[in-house]
């Protein structure tokens, strides 16, 4: 019974914590304009934003942001949650999120870049990639509309997500949900407590000699 004691610090600081909900849903982003000439695309939610899967972005071409009244292109796609949201600048086949960390990717809301856009992707494809860039998840493949669409993904433990569109075309995106931190790493708490027991363990063994 005098282990239980003894171990239960231990037990209570290695518990999972919950994970962290996030809902990037770009409205703090009311420029018309792409995360590398914004500067935020190597930090913009604590992410990399790119066109690479490994590295950040290289130049303007990837991650854009736009609002509701100054759309990529007009009539923004429907309905945006908001007024932001974000599209693929100049149209690459693919762009990433590198979270860091290993990550839970829920969910993401997908449509075509514009009803009155000619250049528009007709699908969008989700792959999740580990630390080692091996990919280790593949989604379905999602036909786009003028409306934007939920994309249920649920990739757990990626550290980078891509959006494949099926050519080099434009598409738009909006609402990503993702929870963080879903592998806990040793901390000081962890530390202490094991310094604890040893330190109780240490005085039984000196208690009974």
């Amino acid at each position: 019974m005098k282990h239980s004691v003894y171990l239960l610090p231990l037990a209570l600081t290695l518990g999972l914590s919950p994970a962290t909900a996030l809902v990037i849903d770009f409205e703090d982003l009311t420029t018309r304009d792409n995360f590398f000439d914004q500067g935020i695309s190597n930090n913009y939610q604590g992410y990399v934003w790119s066109t690479a899967l490994s590295g950040p972005a290289a130049g303007s071409t990837g991650w854009a942001s736009a609002t509701v009244t100054d759309p990529a292109v007009d009539p923004a796609p429907t309905p945006v949650s908001g007024s932001s949201y974000a599209w693929n600048w100049s149209g690459p086949q693919s762009i990433f999120i590198h979270f860091g960390a290993a990550t839970t990717f829920n969910s993401v809301w997908l449509a075509t870049l514009s009803s009155a856009f000619g250049g528009n992707a007709s699908t969008v494809q989700l792959f999740g990639y580990d630390a080692s860039d091996t990919l280790v998840a593949t989604g379905s493949v999602l036909s786009l509309t003028d409306n934007f669409q939920l994309y249920s993904a649920n990739f757990t433990g990626v550290y980078k997500v891509e959006f494949r569109a099926d050519t080099a075309a434009w598409f738009s995106i909006d609402d990503i949900t993702v929870d963080e931190a879903d592998i806990p790493e040793p901390n000081a708490g962890i530390l202490l407590a094991i310094g604890s027991i040893a330190i109780v363990g240490w005085n039984r063994i000196r208690s009974k000699s």
